[in-house]
């Protein structure tokens, strides 16, 4: 915190423009000024339960990792639920709630391998989660990815152990980089609008349609935004209805054309209308067989190829919902506006 504070008040000084220059002046790795940086913006709600003496720059990049996985509005949660505990939540324990642990029934073992021709065996860490838990399978990932970054580093450093880590991690400059960008651009399967966690990059808090106002309360990426225009309708028929149209054009857009829903233009809006819709591939990606609950693993946000009519009215809801989203000034411009259905798409049946 004290060396972000230093490279603000060179800024306001005029002592240096960029993180660059600052670590030259001050004569030290750049990357400690990124790392001070990304732990001083970390959310107020989780700074506000942590003891500043523990915001070191191990703990410090070890949270800010977890927030590029996870989420800035998960670890928020977290923090704000993780406030009203008493007693407090050590530094340690923080750090596994934000891990998803202590949020469902968790289990390790560690176990060693039978030695083969005088050599060791491996050692194998086995987790458990709460199976019924829905995001069991993505909190498993993000342990296996952290354990994998943190070990990777230590194998790296030690010459007696060199040999076994190239053949576990392969680790680059840093593996931790390497990690958070992996993990950035993975969307596995499309899931629902409540459980959804976009990597920083696609939440849509910078994206290119947005607009310069503040926008409402508690309003701050694509997701917050359309759960608060859901959020005004208090019929649950009509909200359920409007929500799956929303909820499959956000899923579109961060899967099949890696943006945000707030980085779509007028092109992108016709393509989701005329193409994507009247055939969403891959089937085994976006349409569901059978029935099944929104929090089963095998829910897909579509039941099949939409007809001329369910396209009609999708576009209605889209285009309602975009102009409230630039009523609100979250948006800049509605890229439903001048898109109409076209009638020569053949709906293609399975």
């Amino acid at each position: 915190m004290a060396l972000y504070g230093r490279y603000l008040e060179g800024l306001r000084l005029k002592t240096w423009a960029t993180t660059r220059e600052a670590a030259e002046v001050m004569g030290i790795a750049h990357s400690r000024i990124v790392s001070a940086s990304a732990v001083a913006n970390l959310p107020n709600e989780l700074k506000a339960v942590l003891p500043a003496d523990c915001l070191t720059f191990e703990m410090g990049r070890a949270i800010a990792d977890l927030v590029a996985v996870r989420g800035v509005e998960a670890i928020r949660k977290e923090a704000i639920a993780a406030r009203r505990l008493v007693p407090q939540l050590s530094p340690q324990r923080m750090l596994a709630r934000l891990m998803g642990i202590e949020a469902s029934e968790f289990l390790a073992k560690v176990r060693r391998a039978p030695g083969k021709r005088g050599r060791p065996g491996g050692i194998f860490v086995e987790m458990h989660l709460d199976a019924l838990d829905p995001d069991s399978e993505s909190r498993l990932e993000m342990l296996v990815g952290c354990l994998n970054m943190e070990f990777a580093s230590r194998l790296a450093s030690a010459n007696s152990v060199a040999r076994v880590s190239r053949r576990i991690v392969k680790p680059r400059v840093d593996p931790r980089l390497s990690y958070l960008a992996e993990q950035q651009q993975r969307l596995h399967r499309p899931v629902p609008l409540s459980r959804l966690s976009p990597p920083p990059h696609l939440s849509g808090s910078v994206g290119s349609n947005r607009g310069a106002a503040k926008p409402p309360l508690g309003v701050h990426d694509d997701r917050s935004a359309l759960e608060h225009w859901l959020s005004l309708y208090e019929n649950p028929t009509t909200r359920n209805r409007y929500r799956n149209e929303v909820e499959r054009l956000l899923l579109w857009a961060l899967i099949a054309k890696r943006k945000p829903l707030s980085s779509i233009d007028v092109m992108d809006a016709g393509e989701y209308i005329n193409e994507f819709a009247v055939d969403p591939q891959p089937r085994s990606v976006w349409v569901m067989m059978g029935r099944c609950s929104r929090d089963e693993p095998l829910w897909r946000p579509f039941r099949g190829p939409l007809s001329y009519e369910s396209r009609g009215k999708a576009l209605q809801t889209l285009r309602k919902c975009f102009d409230d989203l630039v009523s609100y000034q979250y948006l800049v411009a509605n890229p439903f506006e001048t898109i109409k259905v076209d009638s020569h798409r053949a709906t293609l049946r399975p």
